[in-house]
């Protein structure tokens, strides 16, 4: 049936998923993205402002690669959750 290719289908994007949070480090990238952002909060590392850049920097690119693959593991487990 087509809800049954269609839940195939999810399973198999629900793997790619897990796999592509492994290429890019999922676990470790979140984990550093709240060090980074801990960081940030300390009003302290406006004192340097070469460091606090180097950290912005850090954050967006940590944010884009979490919040991408958090998103698409949100949205595929959702679909799954429609389907059954």
């Amino acid at each position: 049936t087509e809800v049954g290719e269609l839940n195939s289908l999810l399973k198999e994007i629900t793997a790619r998923i897990d796999a592509l949070g492994g290429i890019f480090d999922f676990e470790e990238r979140k984990d550093r993205l709240a060090e980074v952002l801990l960081r940030l909060e300390d009003p302290q590392i406006w004192s340097n402002p070469q460091e606090a850049q180097k950290l912005g920097q850090e954050r967006a690119s940590l944010e884009a690669t979490v919040t991408t693959l958090a998103d698409l593991d949100t949205r595929t487990q959702d679909s799954r959750e429609l389907l059954v």
